[in-house]
């Protein structure tokens, strides 16, 4: 018996072709942005995002929202608010530290003894005494340190 022959292919119908243009025109209109309303940009969607549900889980706190800050450690963080320019990216920049378990605070103090942002030049010369008191956890004494260059 002979092999049977494949069939021949038929032409589509001017009903499918005529389907088969339009969702390929409506594919061309959806990627050309036509008719439809323009998306946020990228970098908009960025500035105006705030990981809450992280900061809960690696227990960081936004500014302000540290109730138990010592004293001590509060009158640091007033110093070098005072003196120095906080860069704007300060909580969405990870090259200022790490957030986890620390406050805005901590993170600004830690920040300033180890010159991870500009400092000016009246305090850069108080920078290496605090550094080395933070350092050491020797808060009350960073603090009067603090209170006296301010005077």
């Amino acid at each position: 018996m002979a092999p049977a022959t494949p069939a021949k292919r038929t032409a589509p119908s001017d009903d499918a072709v005529g389907r088969r243009k339009q969702a390929r025109s409506r594919v061309e209109e959806d990627v050309s942005g036509k008719g439809r309303e323009p998306a946020k940009s990228a970098t908009s969607r960025k500035l105006n995002f705030e990981p809450s549900a992280l900061n809960k889980l690696i227990f960081y706190t936004r500014e302000g929202e540290s109730d138990s800050l010592p004293p001590e450690k509060r009158t640091i963080y007033d110093f070098i608010v005072s003196s120095c320019e906080v860069p704007a990216d300060f909580e969405r920049n990870h090259k200022y530290g790490p957030k986890s378990g620390i406050s805005y605070e901590e993170r600004l103090i830690n920040a300033f003894c180890f010159e991870l942002f500009p400092i000016p030049p009246h305090a850069e010369t108080f920078r290496p005494e605090l550094r080395r008191l933070v350092a050491n956890r020797r808060w009350r004494e960073a603090a009067d340190a603090v209170t006296a260059k301010a005077c």
